[in-house]
């Protein structure tokens, strides 16, 4: 009885383990197939155009241009790169012909070499002195001033004319005069010191010559020597001792160099 029994349970021990392990795989199988049936339809659909899938497939599309724009920006880089390199290089390319035309530079419109010559000498000019010669008990020291060129020139209102010469002096009573001298040394050689003036030169001499504080004459300390002395101080810078009596300037003058007159 109890192997009966044994035999009785161990077959509905079995069919009970059977059916749901029979049951699990008849269900498994099924899911299997509904995720397989799924799994197809949805990659289907993607192919086909179909279903759920077509907007992310439809927004690779979109974005593939962009692609390819952003690459021909960084391939027309270069082309900008050369064009602002070619501007700067047209920018330049004034300021290297100047570099090579320097003659084109310094010569404006209209001018030519004579006129690159601006201030040319005018006149000549002489600190003259003597020892004592009538009319002139204790010497004499004055200017002169003379036209080297080819054209007349204006001496404080007075022309000269091209290798005129003329003077100034001061004399007592009389103050500045002109052309004294040329009439009492005419014929005469003196002791003389030299210097070229350019128009600006001859405006300063005309300025000292013309100053009012020669109008009046005093014999130990404003006399011709003061004046002569004065007026050459103005144009060169070079200065005399000027006191009492010309032979005191003749002699710095010998010192420091004189050359020979001839008066007329």
């Amino acid at each position: 009885m109890k192997r009966i029994i044994s035999i009785i349970l161990a077959v509905i021990s079995t069919v009970i383990i059977a059916v749901p392990a029979f049951a699990d795989e008849t269900g498994s199988e099924a899911l299997a197939e509904r995720i397989t049936e799924a799994y197809t339809e949805e990659y289907a659909d993607e192919y086909t155009g179909e279903g759920e899938t077509e907007e992310p497939h439809s927004e690779e599309q979109t974005e593939a241009p962009d692609a390819e724009e952003v690459q021909a920006e960084y391939i027309e880089e270069p082309e900008a790169i050369t064009e602002e390199t070619t501007a700067t290089e047209t920018a330049e390319e004034p300021a290297v012909r100047l570099a090579n035309e320097p003659a084109a530079v310094e010569m404006g419109e209209g001018e030519n070499e004579d006129s690159s010559v601006i201030d040319d000498v005018v006149a000549i000019m002489y600190l003259c002195i003597s020892g004592p010669h009538s009319p002139y008990l204790f010497g004499h020291a004055w200017i002169c001033i003379e036209n080297p060129g080819d054209e007349t020139i204006d001496v404080c209102g007075y022309t000269l004319e091209p290798g005129e010469m003329m003077s100034m002096g001061l004399h007592s009573g009389r103050g500045m005069t002109f052309n004294e001298e040329m009439h009492d040394y005419k014929g005469k050689t003196v002791q003389a010191k030299k210097t070229e003036l350019r128009k600006s030169d001859l405006a300063n001499a005309e300025s000292e010559i013309s100053n009012s504080r020669w109008g009046w004459y005093e014999l130990f300390s404003h006399n011709c020597t003061n004046f002569a002395t004065s007026v050459w101080k103005r144009v060169t810078g070079q200065r005399f001792a000027a006191f009492c009596f010309p032979f005191i300037v003749q002699i710095q003058m010998a010192i420091s160099g004189t050359s020979s007159l001839r008066i007329g």
